[in-house]
């Protein structure tokens, strides 16, 4: 899975693959920071905060061809935009599965 995305980073931004290792280092090690705080503020149900964690995974996800956590936290920031009965829960089993996959990939 790591090194589909590698390939993705360095033929989609057309990087060399030192770069695209760097690069892949850097969200890897901010990602799990990111997704934990995202989790603290879902149990405090501050949902505006939420989106906006999610949107940031997203952004950073999608730059770096991570197609999986990009459709999750694109999926999420919905969720946590309407913000309706269920919110929670649902944001929950989302944030889960990108912890999943982070775990894949570390």
């Amino acid at each position: 899975m790591r090194d589909e995305i590698l390939n993705g980073i360095v033929s989609g931004l057309n990087l060399p693959p030192a770069i695209a290792q760097k690069l892949m280092n850097k969200y890897l090690e901010t990602l799990p920071k990111d997704i934990e705080q995202l989790k603290e503020n879902v149990a405090q149900e501050d949902f505006t905060a939420s989106a906006k964690m999610a949107h940031s995974i997203k952004g950073a996800s999608g730059n770096l061809r991570v197609t999986k956590i990009y459709e999750l936290a694109s999926e999420l920031e919905q969720i946590l935009k309407a913000a309706q009965e269920g919110t929670r829960e649902k944001a929950d089993v989302l944030i889960g599965e990108m912890d999943e996959i982070v775990k894949k990939l570390i």
